[in-house]
């Protein structure tokens, strides 16, 4: 093994760690300062290497291809302001519990204050927003200094895939300062360091450094024995499964057999993806709608709750816990974080969830279906009428879309859903499947930054087709990312994103919220309308683009679109004062419904 000088050493010695850690993705943004990285990373058969031109896009690749494979992404860049281009994403792989890895170069210590180029402050540049932060030394050849990298690498790569029980997985900075020569220039080495240090040298070959072991996720009796007390106990439970994305095996054999042997209603928000696949018929998935019924919410009290995942997208779900704060609430999260924001919560029991509820219906006995739950049975009937009814007029509109779009993607595909309407959409008026779907969202810090980055890193890491449904003001926010989708991949990753970019002339959910009573500002700080031409935006990128206006067109595209490889733009123009008035009068028919059953 030959390395050109210590930088190279150094580089190959941190890229070696990752890799035996279990990374598999990198994604480089060009520079001079990361020279070293970026040989090192490039050199590397195991890994898939993504090049991409923007950090801020990389960042949010990284993210999407994370949240698939449940691995550290990496990241690579230059010194200087580079790097900072990655917070976005950073920020929203803390909140969303995603591993990363941000490996920034930067410049020797004494350059920095003295107006070199590239050369800023870069430790603790992105607070407390991640888990651990490391600055390297300078590289070097002692030996101690080596074992010392590869074991500050292998506590990074350990930290940002997390410990059940212990700490959720999440975003870590590696700061790593190079010196001149950066590129391989031969400089000469000590024939001793192979002698003298060969396990700083050469690492473990085939395995971690040092190896970070995590005590298997079991259900722990006490734990079990609570929930198996407090189920036999309710007479009005439900299990709520919040967002969740990557809903394995394990917990959806577990939470159907909790709710088959409790025979509480189980609902379901459309990013747990429980709403797909085997068992789907037993999911409680139009609360959304059910819920806006006020008289609804008061006749139906629940006294327990056990809720797996982060608290669910509807907002009148939110409503209807905080009207009933006698209920005993459970929160079961692997590693005990708290979201509860009525901050009315009984219980948090951190343990492995799938694990656990599977337990949990094994120790009890199979309860029949009481009023309670044929309550909830009957109303998610109604409630599915009434929507489908709404859905089935001539009007094309959003609602209609991410029913369709449902519907329409392949078994075991993906849909990832912006923030804003697109998730609420999907919540709202999308149908259960029996077909598998991977459902993502940004739901950590809920922005709408890098969404296109995020669904692109995702499908590849996938390597299945995917959609994701995006309205026109997130598209504007982040459709330099399209540059990725022709440019700069890993030759193994053939992206099969379909962009369904619905265009109602704005941010159309603000017409949905109180500020739109008040006119005064409205339109040009919040509605913020435009007149962009996404043919062009599209055509700039060498991006295949479809304009829609009807439901028989938009149809016809997606009948065809997933058969087709690659990356490409279908926009659907709806008329933003029918869709708002159609998303009303659906929820009104609902409601209408369900209270004359009152």
């Amino acid at each position: 093994m030959i390395d050109a000088n210590p930088n190279a050493l150094w580089a190959r010695c941190i890229i070696e760690e990752l890799v035996r850690g279990g990374v598999r993705d990198i994604c480089i943004s060009p520079g001079s300062r990361s020279t070293p990285l970026t040989l090192a990373a490039a050199s590397e058969e195991r890994l898939r290497v993504h090049n991409h031109i923007d950090e801020r896009s990389a960042a949010f690749f990284a993210l999407g291809c994370s949240k698939i494979t449940g691995q550290p992404t990496v990241l690579i860049c230059t010194s200087g302001s580079a790097g900072a281009h990655y917070h976005p994403a950073i920020i929203e792989a803390l909140y969303a519990r995603v591993p990363l890895i941000a490996l920034t170069a930067d410049r020797p210590v004494e350059l920095v204050g003295t107006g070199a180029g590239q050369t800023i402050v870069q430790q603790n540049m992105y607070g407390p927003h991640v888990l651990l932060e490391h600055h390297l030394e300078l590289p070097s050849l002692d030996g101690q200094s080596l074992r010392r990298l590869r074991f500050k690498l292998d506590q990074a790569v350990a930290t940002s895939k997390g410990r059940v029980g212990a700490r959720a997985p999440g975003p870590v900075h590696i700061n790593v300062p190079f010196r001149e020569p950066l590129e391989p220039t031969p400089v000469e080495m000590p024939a001793t360091l192979a002698q003298d240090a060969p396990l700083a040298l050469s690492g473990r070959r085939e395995a971690p450094f040092i190896e970070h072991v995590s005590p298997r996720g079991l259900a722990h009796p006490e734990h079990v024995d609570a929930l198996v007390d407090a189920c036999q106990l309710a007479k009005r439970g439900v299990i709520v499964c919040g967002p969740h994305e990557l809903i394995h095996g394990e917990l959806r054999e577990g939470l159907l057999a909790l709710a088959e042997a409790t025979g509480f209603p189980l609902l379901a928000d459309p990013v747990s993806s429980l709403r797909y696949g085997r068992g789907s018929e037993a999911i409680i998935s139009r609360y959304d709608a059910i819920l806006r019924s006020k008289r609804w919410r008061a006749a139906h009290a629940p006294d327990l709750v056990l809720r797996f995942g982060a608290q669910p997208t509807s907002k009148v779900y939110r409503f209807w816990r905080e009207e009933h704060p006698e209920a005993t609430e459970i929160l079961i999260d692997p590693f005990g974080d708290v979201f509860d924001q009525p901050q009315q919560a009984t219980m948090v029991i951190t343990a492995p969830p799938g694990a656990l509820a599977t337990k949990v219906a094994a120790n009890l006995p199979t309860s029949e279906p009481t009023p309670w739950t044929r309550s909830f049975e009957s109303a998610e009937s109604l409630a599915t009428s009434c929507l489908e009814k709404a859905l089935d007029d001539e009007l094309f509109w959003e609602g209609w879309i991410a029913r369709e779009l449902v519907e329409q993607l392949p078994d075991e595909g993906m849909l990832w859903c912006a923030s804003s309407m697109p998730i609420r959409d999907v919540d709202g008026f999308a149908p259960r499947r029996e077909e598998s779907l991977h459902v993502l969202a940004s739901r950590g810090a809920n922005g709408i930054d890098g969404l296109i980055a995020s669904a692109l890193g995702a499908t590849s890491a996938l390597d299945a087709p995917g959609a994701l449904l995006i309205g026109d003001v997130a598209f504007l926010h982040d459709h330099s990312s399209l540059l990725s989708a022709s440019r700069g991949l890993d030759a193994r990753v053939s992206p099969q994103l379909k962009i369904i970019l619905v265009n109602n002339g704005g941010g159309g959910i603000f017409e949905h919220l109180p500020i739109a009573k008040h006119k005064q500002h409205y339109e040009r700080h919040f509605l913020t309308p435009h007149q962009t031409d996404f043919e062009l935006i599209c055509q700039a990128h060498g991006v295949p683009y479809t304009k829609v206006t009807t439901k028989a067109g938009f149809a016809d595209v997606l009948g065809s679109c997933f058969a087709r490889e690659g990356v490409e733009v279908i926009e659907a123009v709806v008329d933003l004062n029918e869709n708002v008035a159609r998303h009303r009068r659906a929820w009104a028919d609902v409601t209408e419904a369900l209270e004359n059953t009152l």
